[in-house]
């Protein structure tokens, strides 16, 4: 038993020291499901340095819709309309030129619906035959990739 005490105890010591090197993400949600704020949290020396990025939608009137706007490095993100009747539109400013990605839709669980390739700046990916409910959109284009809930009505 004495043993036991202490396999738990070095366990437990060997736990907590292995994750004060580990950064933590920390991600909130607006009522529709559409991630509004990232938080990357590190560790530096004895006490928590908050390198905080925060991603929060932007309100653009772009031909009166609304999108969700994401910035990742020189690129910037709008994704609209969300909620969507079916025709999702991506628009990507600072696009690599000569680049190409991928453009999925899963559902809830993990499964693919959609998966399209798009080579520019502006894309369309049509959910419209799909039941109404919260989906998950996906973008990977080079190292970057993003996922975003989308409602179907």
């Amino acid at each position: 038993m004495n043993t036991l005490k202490k396999f738990f105890v070095a366990l437990c010591l060997l736990s907590g020291s292995y994750s004060f090197g580990q950064q933590q993400i920390v991600f909130s949600y607006d009522q529709a499901g559409n991630r509004v704020k990232r938080e990357i949290l590190m560790k530096k020396s004895a006490e928590f340095q908050d390198t905080t990025v925060v991603h929060k939608p932007h309100v653009d009137d772009f031909e009166t819709q609304k999108p969700v706007v994401d910035n990742f490095g020189k690129m910037k993100i709008k994704i609209f309309p969300n909620p969507t009747k079916g025709q999702l539109r991506i628009v990507i400013e600072e696009y690599p030129l000569g680049s190409s990605g991928t453009l999925s839709v899963f559902t809830l669980e993990g499964k693919i619906l959609r998966k399209q390739i798009f080579a520019e700046s502006n894309s369309q990916i049509d959910i419209s035959d799909l039941p109404n409910g919260i989906y998950l959109f996906c973008i990977a284009l080079g190292d970057y990739k993003g996922e975003w809930k989308i409602v179907k009505e």
